[in-house]
């Protein structure tokens, strides 16, 4: 459950993957902007960004009256939801986080196979800034762009009825990506240093041997 001072809501029924419909005819007891009435589970993907979560919320005053809300990930409105003399707006999005720098779609070409909508491969060119600086990339199927901790993969795309392009990056953190150099260098050391010990201890040899 969540709380805060005017309200606490309790999570009921949650999918980290499901499907949505509508009924036929609206449910009083679940709220929902779009008129979602039913979830049902769906197999989890393993592209994350892919998965599309849905619950249903129970949202309490603290008076005690109560109302339950249906959200859906991909729903683009979100449920208003009066109570207690307040309204408030509910939508289930994914969690954002802060990248150390901006990326700005430039351009977008898509390749596909011959006589059918299939993509054979695609690509964005990108520009990309952090600070005072900035440069133009090219990031394709085979070809990630690395920044940092961070790895952007070419994910999809999309073309609106417009012709407006819309290009999907899935972004990976990999705060340990030095620790495979880290450890050959002190594997070399210690070979380095072993070998070096084995040198001196042969020569000490020799020399007694005199």
């Amino acid at each position: 459950a969540l709380k805060d001072n005017a309200l606490t809501v309790t999570v009921k029924q949650y999918y980290p993957n499901a499907q949505a419909y509508t009924a036929g005819q609206v449910h009083e007891k679940v709220l929902n902007a779009s008129g979602i009435q039913i979830l049902e589970p769906k197999e989890l993907l393993r592209e994350r960004e892919k998965n599309i979560a849905g619950g249903v919320f129970e949202v309490k005053a603290p008076n005690g009256s109560s109302v339950d809300v249906l959200l859906f990930g991909s729903d683009p409105k979100a449920t208003s939801v009066t109570i207690a003399g307040a309204t408030y707006s509910f939508s289930l999005r994914h969690k954002k986080y802060v990248l150390p720098l901006t990326i700005e779609l430039m351009d977008f070409r898509a390749q596909f196979h011959p006589g059918t909508q299939t993509p054979k491969s695609f690509e964005s060119t990108v520009k990309i800034a952090h600070d005072r600086s900035s440069r133009v990339v090219v990031i394709s199927m085979n070809n990630p762009l690395r920044y940092r901790d961070y790895t952007f993969y070419q994910a999809s795309y999309a073309i609106d009825s417009m012709g407006n392009e819309y290009s999907t990056f899935a972004v990976v953190k990999n705060a340990g990506r030095l620790l495979p150099y880290i450890a050959s260098l002190l594997t070399f050391g210690g070979l380095a240093l072993h070998f070096l010990m084995m040198a001196f201890a042969s020569r000490s040899k020799g020399r007694v041997k005199r």
